[in-house]
């Protein structure tokens, strides 16, 4: 349910006003609240935060709150591409001063992004340890010892893991890395094929979200390390390597920068992109409630990736069409890359090109 005003919000104080402000909201559910970002590096920069109460850090996150956020996650994706054409996003979540949160509540940012103009920059590697030839590399040994104490740290009563995996569900895998940035430094990925956000069981993405808390507490307890990076690249303009969703963990240790995260770039969000925004995700979100009761999915989707698709209903990269009654093509205050026909299309004539602009001379 919506708060009933501004003044009820257990959050008043904690977390920037404009992130209360209904007319910034875009979704909000019983467990979260989606809304602009107060200073955005782009159209349809936007964040997740729970909503029922003062969450500072990771360790203390509902494993709820984290389902909520994995399940809202593809209709943001979906939403923001059908209004902006966008469809490459870094989704980051900082927990803790050496992982550079500035506000005192958890919550997760989506930004949009795209190669010719990053709005993100990662480094995972800020210490040059790659160029010095000092690279992290896991030994088995090492990987057996921090398999061991992790699960212990979960509560599981088998402590022994096979190789590199920390724990496993149906649906999905949590590993180490094999080069990684900190100690602990730990991937989570569905089991199945999950190219895209548009391309992908939503539950699979809950699903590695709802461990994250549970695992963090066990790397604190056992390494001491209490502040952590949660980085997920959606498409290749983002970063992502291969067509499978990664959830990559990564804790912070007080002595040495493992990640960095830049955000660039400035954007103003007019009142009535908010609200075709907010429009297209309340549109999505009613149409993948009546898609889940009839146990068809939702169309139009469509992946970051050309190639692999889960399902042939799926759109490649480029090829769907927005037809969502209020959720119209890029606004005209986006950057024209949007709206070329080649990167955006839309067979039902939504809208048309803007004109070349006139020869220089």
């Amino acid at each position: 349910m919506p708060f009933v005003n501004y003044g009820e919000s257990p959050l008043k104080g904690i977390v920037p006003d404009e992130w209360l402000d209904t007319q910034r909201r875009l979704l909000e559910n019983a467990r979260v609240i989606v809304a602009l970002h107060h200073n955005p590096v782009r159209v349809g920069h936007c964040v997740i935060f729970p909503k029922k109460s003062h969450v500072p850090r990771i360790q203390a996150c509902d494993a709820d709150d984290m389902v909520a956020i994995g399940m809202v996650l593809p209709v943001i994706k979906r939403g923001l591409r059908f209004v902006t054409g966008y469809q490459c996003y870094v989704c980051v979540l900082r927990s803790g001063p050496l992982a550079e949160q500035t506000i005192d509540q958890l919550y997760m940012e989506v930004v949009p992004t795209i190669a010719a103009q990053p709005s993100v920059e990662i480094d995972w590697d800020p210490s040059n340890d790659r160029k010095a030839g000092t690279e992290r590399k896991l030994t088995g040994a090492q990987a057996a010892k921090l398999v061991h104490v992790i699960r212990q740290g979960m509560g599981l009563k088998q402590t022994t893991g096979f190789r590199h995996v920390v724990y496993e569900t149906q649906g999905i895998i949590a590993e180490l890395v094999q080069h990684p940035s900190s100690t602990g430094h730990m991937a989570l990925h569905p089991k199945r094929l999950s190219p895209d956000l548009e391309d992908c069981d939503p539950h699979d993405i809950s699903g590695c979200l709802r461990e994250v808390p549970r695992i963090a507490r066990a790397i604190q307890h056992g390494t001491n390390q209490q502040d952590f990076w949660v980085c997920l690249l959606n498409g290749p303009d983002a970063g992502q390597k291969e067509p499978h969703l990664s959830l990559q963990l990564v804790p912070c240790p007080k002595l040495k920068r493992t990640v960095s995260v830049a955000l660039k770039g400035e954007a103003t969000i007019a009142p009535e992109v908010a609200r075709q925004l907010s429009d297209a995700m309340d549109a999505v979100a009613g149409e993948d409630q009546i898609g889940s009761a009839l146990h068809r999915p939702s169309n139009p989707t469509e992946s970051a990736w050309v190639e692999p698709r889960t399902d042939p209903k799926v759109h490649p990269r480029g090829e769907s069409c927005p037809w969502l009654e209020r959720a119209r093509a890029p606004h005209p205050q986006l950057e024209e890359w949007a709206t070329r026909r080649d990167v955006y299309r839309s067979d039902d004539a939504f809208f048309e090109p803007p004109p070349p602009p006139p020869p220089r001379g």
